[in-house]
């Protein structure tokens, strides 16, 4: 549950306040190593918004968050939370998107309680005809597991298109390459896939 406080300065930006609370109570209430990860985190963030003429929109903020868990075995997680993402209209055809993060995450990794992932984003969309839209960008991201030793270094590349026969059928694919590196044992990857669909809608 969230609620965004906002105030408008100057037309076009916009400062906001966001307090927000998360009750996570699972099913099960005991994991594989009888541990009750059942939680209940808060979090507080500032921030603005900022719209340059419909051409370059800003969106950043920065806050603090915690949590605290039922089970005694794990202890109360806090610290500094940020997210931003700028997206530019280069042209009218070409869009260029990029975004950074720092927040906190759940797992269901043994003996960790939370992963903090910090990391960003690059997009670049470009509309070579006006029934095929390409695409290009890679994510970067390093999670470090609360109580645990392990933390991962964690990229992705893709290219893909998307192609419109029609207004109900359209074709979609992308090439990608992900890796993973692991101070856990056993756990590092590399992959490759490529993927095609057809969508349609009435």
């Amino acid at each position: 549950m969230k609620n965004r406080w906002t105030y408008e300065y100057v037309p076009g930006s916009r400062f906001f306040l966001e307090p927000s609370i998360n009750i996570q109570e699972f099913v099960d209430s005991f994991d594989d190593d009888d541990l009750n990860r059942d939680s209940v985190g808060w979090q507080l963030l500032a921030g603005l918004t900022i719209d340059y003429s419909g051409i370059t929109f800003l969106e950043f903020n920065a806050g603090y968050a915690t949590r605290s868990f039922t089970d005694f075995n794990f202890s109360e997680v806090d610290g500094l939370t940020m997210d931003g993402k700028i997206t530019w209209n280069v042209t009218g055809l070409t869009t260029v998107t990029a975004g950074i993060h720092r927040n906190f995450e759940g797992t269901n990794l043994a003996g960790a309680s939370q992963i903090i992932a910090t990391g960003g984003d690059l997009q670049v969309d470009h509309e070579m005809l006006y029934s095929l839209l390409l695409s290009a960008g890679m994510t970067y991201e390093i999670n470090e597991f609360e109580e645990s030793e392990r933390s991962d270094t964690d990229w992705e590349g893709f290219l893909g298109f998307r192609y419109f026969m029609n207004r109900e059928v359209h074709f979609r694919g992308d090439i990608r390459q992900t890796e993973r590196s692991s101070s856990e044992l056993g756990s590092s990857f590399d992959n490759n896939t490529v993927t095609f669909r057809i969508l349609g809608q009435i």
